[in-house]
């Protein structure tokens, strides 16, 4: 004879129980316990307000789904004071049948945590219809949220994948738990959806770790949509690794895109008002690399924000490149350093070299606060309809060049704070305002 807990299946909640409690094996489709099963959640016992289902005891499921549309219903998933929901397989928040509604998900237990393992986090289809409904997953008032994602392919993905030629879907945000650790090969936001629409992940108010090999924010494929990365609320702080949660962080993307298109791509990081640790080996801003035709309307844009803590590219930064022909739209690229401590390889600007160069390309770094050490020459590589700016405008802020170079660029405005170990300057300097200039 088997036990019930030894069973797996692939049950759905009914919740024709006494209570809401997933121990309760009446709440469940096949009457049994659901450990080890394959769970969904669908329409049914979905409500407009209060805990729909609790996880009132420590257990482990195989996958865990929530497929559903609702204009005014969610699901709430509490997770008891002290207790773990794991789940082995997959996790995804879909939209099934692609109405104008929404999925609204909340989990809560601020001593609770989900475990999350397998290969995939999935949050938003796959493959989308043309209409515009929206995913929402709200973990903010979850204890914890450990994602261990395993194996090459591994991928935690805020965001659809492509779907053809349509240019509306789902617009997807996710809310992270206080403390969330993620560790997967990819981290995505919105890295490869065909869907005009923003897709968001907004960090906790406690403790965040991303171990990753790739993090893309913002079209790193064919598609075009688009993406932003920041925090949920005042509190809160960011640890920033490769996979082995010690290297750093292989590539970093905002908008790096095959994409063929007329819409426009943005990509957001906003790390301002929080303590980072970061580590990047190489750092792309608002790339383009496909081939086609498309209105000037259109305009690929990425920008980095930060002001705490420590931000370290080893390597080579690229901020706005075009690598298509035809594509007359605009590409632009900014970094802002308000604080702390900035470290970068070269720093590749404005880059038409490979492409049309009838598109206008504009970089420009914004120096307010902190250090900022550049190992490398900050150089300007297009030419035509290519602008790559530098500004120094902060009574704390210190830019130190290691000797190196700024090359062609279109203009640079120092109006505040200290600049030292500079090589060769080629470009006329305006020296602004009246703010204390140190050489």
């Amino acid at each position: 004879l088997l036990a019930p807990g030894l069973h797996a299946a692939a049950v759905t909640w009914d919740g024709a129980g006494a209570n809401n409690n997933w121990s309760t094996i009446n709440n469940w489709s096949d009457d049994l316990d659901a450990a080890g099963d394959d769970v969904t959640f669908n329409a049914t016992g979905a409500q407009t307000s209060g805990t729909t289902n609790t996880v009132d005891a420590s257990l482990s499921v195989a996958s865990l789904s929530y497929n559903f549309e609702s204009s005014s219903l969610q699901h709430t998933t509490h997770i008891a004071a002290g207790q773990t929901l794991g789940v082995t397989g997959g996790f995804s928040v879909l939209t099934v049948t692609n109405p104008a509604a929404p999925t609204n998900v909340s989990f809560t237990g601020a001593t609770g945590t989900l475990n999350l393992t397998g290969n995939t986090v999935q949050l938003s289809n796959a493959s989308q219809a043309s209409v515009a409904s929206t995913t929402s997953v709200d973990m903010s008032a979850l204890g914890t949220l450990t994602a261990n994602l395993t194996g090459a392919g591994s991928i935690f993905r805020v965001g659809g994948g492509g779907n053809g030629g349509n240019t509306t879907g789902n617009i997807v945000t996710l809310k992270l738990a206080a403390n969330s650790t993620i560790t997967a090969a990819t981290v995505g936001v919105s890295d490869f959806s065909n869907s005009n629409t923003v897709q968001k992940m907004l960090l906790g108010s406690g403790t965040n770790t991303i171990n990753t090999t790739s993090l893309r924010v913002g079209n790193s494929a064919g598609g075009r949509s688009s993406g932003e990365l920041s925090f949920n609320s005042g509190t809160g702080t960011l640890l920033l690794r490769g996979l082995d949660g010690v290297a750093a962080v292989s590539t970093m993307n905002l908008v790096n895109s095959t994409a063929n298109t007329g819409n426009s791509i943005n990509s957001v990081v906003n790390l301002a008002g929080h303590s980072v640790d970061a580590k990047i080996t190489s750092l792309t801003l608002a790339r383009r690399t496909g081939t086609g035709t498309s209105a000037s309307g259109f305009v690929a844009q990425s920008t980095l924000t930060f002001d705490q803590g420590t931000f370290e590219v080893a390597g080579t930064t690229i901020m706005g490149a075009n690598g298509n022909v035809g594509l007359v739209g605009k590409i632009q690229a900014a970094i802002n350093i308000g604080g702390g401590t900035a470290s970068f390889g070269a720093i590749n600007m404005a880059d038409n070299t490979a492409g049309d160069t009838s598109k206008t390309i504009t970089a420009a770094l914004n120096f307010t606060g902190g250090t900022t050490t550049v190992m490398g020459d900050i150089v300007r590589l297009g030419t035509t309809n290519a602008f790559a700016t530098l500004a120094l405008n902060g009574s704390s802020a210190v830019l130190d060049m290691t000797g190196r170079n700024l090359t062609g660029l279109t203009g640079i405005t120092y109006t505040n704070g200290l600049l030292k170990n500079l090589g060769i300057v080629n470009t006329g300097m305006t020296l602004a305002g009246t703010g204390s200039r140190v050489f």
